[in-house]
Order: C-alpha cells, then sequence, then structure tokens
C-alpha cells in the first residue's frame, strides 16, 4: 500500500510553519512582526482565502540569503526544541502499522523542514514546497508547483509518473486539512485526522474513516 501522511496538524499537533517563525523569533533571527503577521496569515488559512504564494514569499524571507549549512545547523536545533515535543503519540502507532508499506509526507510546508522532520519519522519520501537555492544560497523564493490543495495532486502524478495509477488504487491519506480534499478524494482510503471545521461534516456524510489523536 502507498501511505500519504500530511505533516501539520496530523502527525504533529501544530503547523511547523509557524512554530519554525517562532524558532526564529526565539533566535532573533527576525523580529516579532513575523508573528503578528503569521497570525494574519493563519487566520486566512483557516478561512480558505490564503494566498499561499504570498505566504511562502513571507516565509521564505526568513532565510534568504542563508546557506545551505546555516539553515541545516538551525533545523537540527529546531527539530528536538519544537516539533518533537509536539508529535501524535498515536501516529508513532500508525507508522507502525505501515512499517511495510511506502511512506510518502506531503506537505505545503517548505523542503527544507518537511525532509528533516520526515526522517525524524523514519520515512524517506517526501513532497514538499520547493525552495530555490542558487549555489547553495537561499534566494526567499519557492520553485515549481506549491503543494497545496490541488498542487498536493499535481505534485503526486508527477512524483509518482508512470506508476501514480496504479498506485493511487491502493493508497490512503491521512490529513486534518480542508485544503487537503482534492488528494483525499483521489486516494483508496482517505482517513482524517483531527478534522478541521470545514472537511469534518464532508468526512461524516461520506463516512469516512475518523481519528481523534491528543498529545
Amino acid at each position: 500500500m502507498l501511505a500519504l501522511f500530511d505533516l501539520d496538524e496530523t502527525l504533529i499537533a501544530g503547523d511547523s510553519a509557524g512554530k519554525w517563525i517562532e524558532f526564529c523569533v526565539e533566535r532573533k533571527l527576525v523580529d516579532l512582526s513575523f508573528l503578528e503577521q503569521l497570525a494574519i496569515y493563519a487566520q486566512q488559512y483557516k478561512n480558505k482565502t490564503i494566498d499561499m504564494l504570498a505566504f511562502m514569499e513571507f516565509f521564505l524571507s526568513i532565510v534568504a540569503n542563508l546557506s545551505e549549512s546555516e539553515v541545516s545547523m538551525l533545523v537540527a536545533d529546531f527539530i528536538p526544541q519544537k516539533i518533537i515535543p509536539i508529535v501524535y503519540p498515536q501516529m508513532r502507532e500508525i507508522l507502525h502499522l505501515h512499517k511495510n508499506d511506502r511512506k510518502i509526507v506531503i506537505s505545503a510546508t517548505a523542503d527544507f523542514l518537511v525532509q528533516p522532520i520526515a526522517q525524524f519519522f523514519d520515512i524517506s519520501e517526501t513532497i514538499a514546497s520547493q525552495t530555490e537555492r542558487k549555489n547553495g544560497i537561499f534566494t526567499g523564493h519557492t520553485k515549481g508547483i506549491l503543494s497545496f490543495h490541488n498542487g498536493k495532486v499535481k505534485r503526486l502524478q508527477e512524483y509518482l509518473d508512470k506508476d501514480y495509477k496504479s498506485l493511487i488504487q491502493d493508497s490512503c491519506f491521512y490529513s486534518d486539512s480542508i485544503n487537503d480534499l482534492p488528494l483525499l478524494e483521489q486516494v483508496k482510503i482517505p482517513i482524517v485526522c483531527n478534522p478541521d471545521s470545514l472537511l469534518a461534516p464532508i468526512a461524516q456524510h461520506r463516512q469516512w474513516k475518523c481519528l481523534q489523536h491528543v498529545l
């Protein structure tokens, strides 16, 4: 089976991008105004009005002009401080159930966060929003299709290529968000985890499996 996992509010009880911004404010890489702007984007995300490209430009401005090694060192501190404490214990059990399956974390969050977080879960395959780098330096921009909403389906199709049609027929996807509805509708077994207020009634009506996770 192909087992797909959203990251934020699914594998972890929080938003990894938001936690990263908090971390960077604490490290004094950026000032408190970033938290104020983050709150605005968080409300837009909840209301389904967010311009994800604009958010990513804002988010990536933190790492613009930093080297890959500098960012990697920050992420190495970030994960134990901000991510490991909010891992849902129930997801550890679910991942164990999928130990013999092909697993992919698919998230709209930037690749430099998604890849090492997935590695913490012993998941080697990831699909994330791609960050542009030139000569090993982050430019502050994205490249390609963002893995958000319909973009998750498109990126998964690109990633699996000719195997997409066969693999999607024996697949499951764990997610909390209405923004992931396009991919939830593609997989054989959609599974919602702590669904948001817009996804919950759809999942109930369609009799999708619903998990309630707590820390």
